[in-house]
């Protein structure tokens, strides 16, 4: 299954594009987020599995604004090309990686580097090789939607 993680943004967003079984990485970007339907529809997949927002209670700017109209975007093309939508709230990342809905994004990191290996150098390149930024979101979208859609 080829699954695409994306962490959208308003004006970039990361997207990532995991094999499972393999459990590995084929594809990664961070792109401007007017592009990235441009970039991503060059490449097989069988789901597309976006970070969404949850209502906090909190007042929003623009770039939420910016970022939720990416993800309807990404929404409708999806629809359009037949493929299987897969939303995920960062809370459900949080609490599947590390138990804990309070813990940062360097948490997530550590936990996928526990469970996948060291990224590795340009020499010595380990299975994460290349994953930086946004695109460490991406691959948690991935592998979270992976887990859960093969458990």
């Amino acid at each position: 299954m080829l699954i695409i993680g994306v962490d959208p943004g308003p004006e970039y967003s990361a997207w990532l594009r995991w094999s499972y079984p393999e459990e590995e990485i084929l594809d990664m970007e961070i792109c401007k987020s007017e592009d990235l339907v441009l970039r991503i529809i060059q490449y097989p997949f069988d789901v597309l599995s976006v970070e969404h927002f949850a209502c906090m209670g909190q007042m929003v700017s623009r770039s939420v604004f910016d970022t939720c109209y990416w993800i309807g975007e990404l929404r409708s093309w999806a629809k359009a090309w037949s493929t299987k939508w897969f939303p995920i709230f960062r809370k459900d990342i949080k609490m599947y990686f590390c138990e804990d809905n309070r813990v940062k994004d360097k948490n997530i990191r550590r936990a996928l580097i526990d469970r996948f290996g060291e990224p590795g150098t340009k020499k010595a390149k380990g299975k994460l090789y290349g994953v930086k930024k946004d695109l460490w979101s991406a691959l948690a979208i991935a592998v979270y939607t992976a887990d859960m859609l093969n458990s």
